[in-house]
C-alpha cells in the first residue's frame, strides 16, 4: 500500500540552507538553519525548540541526503544539546555539530565534548570573534568559523595565523 504525503504537511516545513567552502572554493557541506514559515529568517524564543526543528526536518522529514547530497551538513547545537546524557540519534559521520559564539564554555561543556568525539561527532567553533578567548576549547575543533564581519580587516590575518597554529599542531 502505498501512502501519498500531503501538500499542506509538505508546505510547513522549512530550512535554511547556506553552503560553506574550503579554501579552494569547494563546497564541503551545508550549514543547515532552522526556518520559521513566517519569515525568511530565523526568528525563534527558544534555541534547543530550533535545534530540534531542524534535526526533524533534516533527518526525519526531508532527508538528509536531499539536503546536503554527499556533503557534510553543520548544524549550530545549544548547550542543552551538547550536555545532555541522551546519545544523540544522528549519524556522526554526516554532521558537524556547530558549538555556538553564544554557549558558557566550561568543564562540563569541555567533557561534553569529549564524550561526543568519542562516539564520532566532530565541531565546528561558530562565529569566532576572538580566537584567543576560545583557546581551551579550540583544540578539539576541526573547524573554526571566523566571523570576518565582525573582525577589522586589519586583524584578520592575525585571527587567521592563530587559529591555523592550532590546525597544523592538530595534524
Amino acid at each position: 500500500m502505498s501512502e501519498k504525503s500531503n501538500p499542506s504537511q509538505l508546505n510547513d516545513l522549512f530550512i535554511g540552507r547556506q553552503p560553506i567552502f574550503d579554501r579552494d572554493l569547494k563546497v564541503i557541506g551545508y550549514e543547515l538553519l532552522y526556518r520559521s514559515k513566517k519569515a525568511e529568517v530565523a526568528i525563534f524564543d527558544d534555541g534547543d525548540q530550533a535545534t530540534s526543528r531542524v534535526l526533524t526536518n533534516a533527518f526525519l522529514e526531508i532527508g538528509i541526503d536531499r539536503l546536503v547530497g554527499k556533503n557534510l551538513a553543520f548544524i549550530n547545537f545549544t548547550r542543552n544539546f551538547l550536555t545532555t546524557e541522551i546519545p544523540l540519534p544522528i549519524p556522526p559521520e554526516r554532521v558537524i555539530l556547530e558549538v555556538l559564539e553564544t554557549i558558557d564554555i566550561d568543564q562540563e561543556l569541555i567533557k561534553s565534548l569529549e564524550n561526543l568525539q568519542k562516539q564520532g561527532f566532530q565541531f565546528a567553533l561558530d562565529d569566532v570573534v576572538s580566537p584567543e578567548k576560545n583557546a581551551h576549547v579550540i583544540n578539539r575543533m576541526k573547524i573554526i568559523k571566523i566571523d570576518i564581519q565582525s573582525i577589522p580587516i586589519s586583524k584578520l590575518a592575525e585571527h587567521v595565523r592563530y587559529t591555523q597554529s592550532y590546525c597544523l599542531q592538530r595534524r
